[in-house]
């Protein structure tokens, strides 16, 4: 590709640093790739003749938007380059700029291996520009894998980098970034606290784009809050935008996500008509073209089959809802597969077709514990990374005051009481400092022993805390002269529950039978899982009247739970065991009797409540 070049009198080491310069720090940024081309066409114009160092410089930035056309010819060219590189920073860019390139022929895991491999050379780099972007590529691509807690680390890392450098262009771009994450982590009001902080902080009134940007992603952590008519909102002013920038692509991303509205709000007939539109401009728009629409035309063919099932077109419904999959395995959005797989059990199960929405239902569940599990290593990694931070600042502020310190020492010679003064805002910030880490410390610890009590699946108290518990009530009802009962309740053939329809199926049914018991139980009552189908529940100040009539309410909840995801015919019965509390007796005694009440039901026919003598 070739530029024009301007006259030789503008061509000088000076006048090509400064643009350079502006470009790098985004002081000079373009939109369209055809206003990448009059800048770097600019930039052109201004290298010295001979000059092989800016001649290098010139050519990493421009890497990228000189290949657009012809991503394949310029791949070659870069790898060429890469290889050819011998200083670290060098190289890096070069692997970003092949990165992108990547992306451009669809080969996202050739571009994600090239974006770890820019980040690894970058590190061992000198210039903090060149890792700050490598650390913004991979940052993004460990958000949508949902490695959030790495993805917040190289973002904040990011984020010091061009903080430190002066470029609160990238700075602003960092915390668009963060928003992003948290919300595909779920933490949505953090996500819109953050995208409020780059509206206000970093993005300037002329950049319309980004502002129409911001608008969209608010608009996103709004919808999953269910203020949906905000949302609407938002995404219909984010559209106005990028119809007057002339952003067709944008204004589709747009309608994809419009078409999620009319549908949440009712508006089916509006959304089936918006989504066939937009589904076929993106159908276009994918073909003989680099841009990568998978992920949207995956969420619109979504919101096409729920629309589609509302009005009453189930067959058609399930056609949206395979192209929907096809479209979303190649991205491996598990987030997304399992709003997929919901609406389509749902449609299934209207069809009779109770054997593909039990698949359909053990995949989510499948999903569900496999993002559950993440998110909590996702939660832990963060909070491990937060402590160390927060430790690292105390090290260094420990260092800065040691360093105050001495020069403290120094001055006292010549004036007593500053340093007297000095020494004693020391000591302040130091009490605060340790107080801070102090509340900070306790509520994590708060966290971790809330997360040690609780049964993983069933979100009820686990067999340590509900043993805890009764003994507590225990000792209270001595004290007092109060009434106790605790009650033992095990669901029957449970086993044939896994046997027949799964583990996975078997631990829905635990989850029912957990959450339907919780919502008939006082404040004050206790539920825990002691192990497999066994929970033990706790009546305090209870009579045995009282005891049995509650505990004969929670078996009939149960009877009544219905379970045709799983199987139509599918009935879940639990046997109950009943023990009151005796003057002096131990809870081991205590729950010995309620257990033998128990296998008292199960041997009189089970789905019932039986007493302790």
């Amino acid at each position: 590709m070739s530029y024009v070049v301007a006259g030789p009198v503008f061509a000088t080491p000076q006048a090509f640093d400064e643009l350079a310069g502006q470009i790098r720090s985004g002081k000079r940024y373009a939109l369209h790739l055809s206003e990448q081309r009059a800048l770097f066409a600019e930039l052109h114009a201004l290298l010295p003749a001979n000059d092989p160092v800016r001649q290098e410089v010139y050519q990493r930035l421009s890497c990228a938007s000189r290949w657009q056309d012809d991503a394949a010819q310029g791949l070659t060219v870069v790898q060429a380059w890469v290889a050819a590189s011998e200083q670290p920073d060098q190289q890096s860019q070069y692997l970003q700029c092949q990165t992108e390139l990547y992306h451009l022929l669809g080969e996202a895991r050739k571009a994600d291996e090239s974006a770890l491999a820019a980040l690894k050379v970058a590190r061992e780099g000198k210039d903090p520009y060149v890792l700050a972007q490598a650390l913004l590529t991979t940052a993004d691509l460990h958000s949508f894998r949902g490695e959030y807690a790495l993805s917040l680390q190289q973002l904040f890392e990011a984020s010091a980098l061009f903080s430190a450098l002066g470029y609160r262009y990238w700075q602003g771009y960092c915390i668009e970034y963060i928003a992003t994450t948290y919300r595909r982590m779920g933490d949505y009001q953090q996500a819109i606290a953050y995208l409020e902080q780059a509206e206000r902080d970093y993005v300037p009134s002329a950049d319309q784009f980004r502002i129409a940007f911001l608008m969209h992603e608010k608009a996103y952590s709004l919808a999953e809050l269910k203020r949906f008519a905000q949302a609407r909102a938002l995404f219909e002013a984010s559209r106005v935008i990028y119809q007057q920038l002339k952003e067709p692509l944008w204004v589709q991303y747009t309608n994809v996500n419009l078409t999620w509205m009319l549908y949440e709000t009712g508006h089916f007939q509006q959304a089936l008509a918006l989504g066939l539109q937009t589904d076929k401009q993106l159908q276009a728009a994918s073909e003989g073209s680099a841009v990568n629409t998978t992920i949207y035309r995956a969420l619109l063919k979504l919101y096409l089959g729920q629309t589609q099932h509302a009005l009453g077109q189930p067959e058609t419904a399930l056609k949206s809802f395979a192209d929907s999959e096809a479209l979303m395995k190649l991205d491996h959005s598990a987030r997304h597969l399992v709003l997929l797989y919901q609406a389509r059990a749902a449609v299934y199960q209207q069809l009779g077709l109770y054997q593909q929405a039990l698949e359909d239902v053990q995949q989510v569940l499948q999903l569900r514990t496999r993002l559950t599990q993440a998110a909590q290593q996702q939660q832990a990694d963060l909070l491990r990374y937060q402590f160390d931070t927060e430790r690292q600042q105390v090290q260094s502020d420990q260092l800065k005051r040691e360093r105050n310190l001495s020069q403290q020492q120094v001055e006292a010679l010549q004036q007593a009481q500053r340093w007297q003064y000095a020494a004693l805002g020391t000591l302040v910030l130091c009490f605060a400092l340790l107080v801070w880490l102090l509340v900070n410390q306790a509520k994590r610890n708060r966290r971790l022993h809330h997360l040690a009590m609780t049964d993983e699946l069933t979100q009820v108290a686990n067999r340590r805390r509900i043993l805890q518990l009764a003994e507590s009530l225990r000792l209270q009802a001595e004290q007092n002269h109060s009434a106790l009962a605790v009650c033992l309740l095990d669901i029957d053939h449970f086993k044939q529950v896994n046997d027949r329809y799964g583990h996975d199926s078997g631990d829905w049914v635990l989850q029912q039978v957990a959450q339907s018991c919780q919502q008939l139980l006082r404040k004050e009552d206790g539920l825990g899982r002691t192990g497999g189908e066994e929970f033990l529940l706790l009546f305090p100040d209870t009579g045995l009247a009282d005891a049995v009539a509650t505990a004969d309410r929670l078996r009939l909840a149960v009877q009544a739970l219905q379970f045709g995801m799983i199987d139509a015919d599918l009935q879940v019965r639990v046997s109950m065991g009943l023990a009151m509390l005796l003057p002096g007796e131990s809870l081991t005694s205590l729950i010995s009797r309620a257990d033998k009440a128990l296998y008292q039901a199960k041997a009189n026919g089970r789905n019932q409540v039986c007493v302790a003598e």
